[in-house]
């Protein structure tokens, strides 16, 4: 297991720019062989280099587990039919979010398990969330923060959320994902933990600016040991 520490684009923020899960990490083209190589060893998955609308923020417009893909309307058809056939090759369910709040990424908190997801997203497309991600997706905010993904990164086995967050928030997510919950910081005292974090079960990718003590309570909140 790893956490490593890697400025995307000369930015803290690698939860803007990749998404992951426990098969299949996601980055966008323009970093060195030696970035793509090493967040693909960190998160010990298949890396796969697309764009979304053009945008390298990928982490921001695509949401992911094990079984499916949600990707932002914003998409290309040329990206459409690269990303689907890319979830074909993994055996993954796509969608395109046609919704007003179609930044997957920020608005979707997920792991294999269940979720949450902005409440402003249309009953019909939380469904097909649903049915893509095979997964319970709840409706809700917190803290009065309607993008969800923003606050937090769940795995399979961890998950680590903004520090706002009360006892009783914590709880009610435990009880849907069925994970632990800590709460922390990134990226020298940013509580966006879902901007500044990219982690599954085996490792995890933040930026440099990241003290000890942030490194720590990712690692622990994660259980990269």
């Amino acid at each position: 297991m790893a956490l490593i520490q890697r400025d995307l684009f000369n930015s803290p923020y690698s939860g803007i720019f990749c998404v992951t899960s426990e098969k299949l990490t996601l980055l966008p083209p323009g970093l060195s062989e030696e970035e793509y190589r090493d967040i693909g060893k960190a998160l010990d998955t298949e890396v796969e280099i697309i764009t979304v609308g053009g945008s390298r923020v990928i982490g921001s417009l695509i949401c992911l587990n094990d079984n499916g893909l949600v990707c932002s309307n914003i998409a290309t058809e040329r990206e459409r039919e690269r990303i689907e056939e890319m979830c074909k090759k993994n055996k993954m369910e796509f969608m395109i979010l046609n919704d007003r709040n179609n930044a997957a990424g920020n608005n979707l908190l997920i792991n294999n398990k269940s979720g949450f997801c902005n409440p402003k997203i249309m009953i019909k497309n939380r469904e097909e969330i649903e049915k893509t991600l095979k997964i319970e997706i709840i409706p809700k905010e917190f803290i009065g923060i309607e993008t969800v993904g923003m606050l937090g990164c769940f795995s399979s086995t961890g998950a680590l959320v903004h520090p706002e967050l009360n006892e009783e928030d914590r709880d009610i997510m435990k009880d849907i994902i069925g994970i632990e919950i800590r709460d922390g910081t990134v990226a020298f005292g940013m509580p966006l933990i879902g901007a500044g974090l990219v982690c599954n079960s085996k490792g995890g990718v933040c930026g440099t600016n990241s003290t000890g003590i942030e490194l720590g309570q990712i690692e622990e909140a994660m259980h990269l040991y």
